[in-house]
């Protein structure tokens, strides 16, 4: 019986290799079509149910190298996966141009009878060969369709010089308004002070002279492309479209749970920073504790380590056959599962903030009088009790203004994010991944997606944002001197 079985599904295989292969497509380069190193090229499939997808292998001389990738899907799929997206090398099925998935295949309908696909990369006066290989549904793939001269005429061509004279005339206005007001108050100093602010403001110019162009600057400019329809088909050639990309964001699929998982990702690194910091630091800010500057060194390592090569190597110990789980005698993939993921890039950013935060809550804690607690001592105030009621309030000034850059950190911490999981896992398509938080959905977004005019919206309502709740935050706290009167 088994062997009946084995015999029909070889007959079957060979069948389908058989019924792929009799089924030769029709590719032409399309006269008329060349540009800069590309060329347009013409597909007739004669049937795409058996297929799964394909593959366009470009060929060069002894060398090949994949090209470009399909995905063959049903009419219904199609307008279900679409995205607003446009390959690189697009193509237009039955006239119409065909969107790309995630992955950046390009989406075929099972029924399409004409497709005319751009290859670029192309050189100029060279003969190229363009091989096109049906994935079929038992996995194997088979040459459909064979292209062996392919070629370009078009001369390559040194781009126009760009017009740079509105930034050159943006930056010139910036940097002119710096020094005028930097003028103004010398003058004003002068008039007031003869002579111990003289030069303080030549002093610190050059520095503001380099924020401006470094800062103010790309703020303007990300200000102003989030009024506009910049993408990555026509950037610098955007249209004014008022403030339809701030309305965009509200509408964003997934927007409500990617700003939910940002607030517990802020909340729980500033909590968890601050309270494992003041416990170690409690620990090691005097010298009760055999081998302090030992473990001081050892407990700065996470901080002092690159953070890139910190994350890859937790990345690492995540994994199925990872350290974690030889450990714990387990294979919990903890980058797959969502809410395991949300919990493993916290614990990491975690992990790698409570360094810092100990080091300066120690050097807060060796500033306070020691004479407070040999008096306490003597009234037979416990430890505990000490510093509930000493070194608590005696830190107020230092845990106040680190807490508020520990909130803006985690609000922009990328790099955890970005290295461990990349914001997976997926959970909708179009959507940001179960562990993106607000900073690395806009880079998705930006540079994975192409909309620059919704991504520079989204990082000016960031901004404002953050300056808004930094200032509330100081003038509620009184971190600045003066901002609460």
């Amino acid at each position: 019986m088994n062997r009946l079985v084995s015999l029909i599904l070889g007959v079957l295989l060979l069948s389908s290799h058989a019924f792929a292969a009799n089924k030769e497509w029709s590719l032409m380069q399309i006269a008329g079509e060349e540009t800069y190193r590309s060329a347009v090229v013409r597909f007739q499939p004669k049937d795409l149910h058996a297929v799964s997808g394909v593959e366009l292998i470009l060929e060069i001389g002894d060398s090949s190298v994949l090209h470009s990738q399909w995905q063959i899907v049903s009419s219904d799929a199609l307008s279900f996966l679409a995205s607003e997206v446009v390959s690189f090398d697009p193509c237009r099925v039955d006239g119409l141009l065909a969107p790309i998935d995630s992955e950046g295949q390009t989406l075929i309908a099972v029924d399409a009878e004409v497709i005319d696909c751009r290859i670029n990369g192309l050189e100029p006066n060279r003969e190229h060969r363009l091989r096109a290989l049906a994935l079929l549904k038992d996995g194997s793939r088979v040459t459909v369709g064979h292209l062996p001269n392919l070629v370009t005429t078009a001369p390559d061509q040194r781009p126009l010089p760009t017009d740079t004279r509105p930034v050159i005339y943006a930056l010139g206005s910036i940097l002119l308004s710096v020094m005028v007001l930097a003028a103004y108050f010398h003058w004003r100093d002068r008039s007031v002070i003869q002579r111990k602010a003289r030069l303080a403001h030549f002093y610190v110019l050059p520095a503001v002279l380099g924020l401006a162009a470094l800062i103010v600057y790309p703020i303007l400019y990300g200000i102003f492309l989030s009024f506009t329809d910049a993408d990555q088909r026509h950037l610098g050639e955007q249209d004014w479209i008022g403030l339809s990309n701030y309305l965009a964001l509200i509408t964003a699929p997934g927007v409500v749970r990617v700003f939910g998982f940002t607030l517990l990702w802020v909340v729980a690194n500033v909590i968890f920073h601050m309270a494992f910091g003041l416990i170690l630091a409690s620990l090691l800010a005097g010298n009760q504790l055999a081998g302090t500057r030992v473990y001081r060194s050892l407990l700065l390592l996470p901080w002092a380590v690159p953070a890139y090569i910190s994350v890859l190597a937790w990345s690492g110990m995540l994994q199925v056959d990872g350290l974690i789980n030889l450990l714990l005698g387990t294979s919990f993939d903890f980058l797959v599962d969502p809410n395991a993921a949300r919990m493993s890039v916290i614990a990491v950013n975690i992990w790698l903030g409570i360094p810092f935060m100990m080091i300066m809550l120690i050097g807060a804690m060796q500033a306070i009088p020691r004479d407070m607690y040999a008096a306490a001592e003597l009234d037979g105030v416990s430890r505990f009790r000490q510093f509930l009621s000493l070194t608590l309030p005696a830190l107020k000034n230092a845990i106040v203004p680190l807490m508020l850059l520990d909130f803006i950190w985690s609000f922009n911490m990328f790099n955890t994010i970005y290295l461990l999981t990349r914001g997976s896992p997926f959970i909708g398509f179009g959507e940001p991944g179960a562990t993106d938080i607000l900073v690395t959905y806009i880079f998705d977004v930006a540079f994975e997606a192409g909309h620059y005019g919704i991504a520079a919206a989204w990082s000016v309502t960031l901004f404002l944002g953050l300056v808004a709740f930094s200032y509330i935050y100081a003038k509620q706290t009184r971190v600045i001197e003066g901002m609460g009167r």
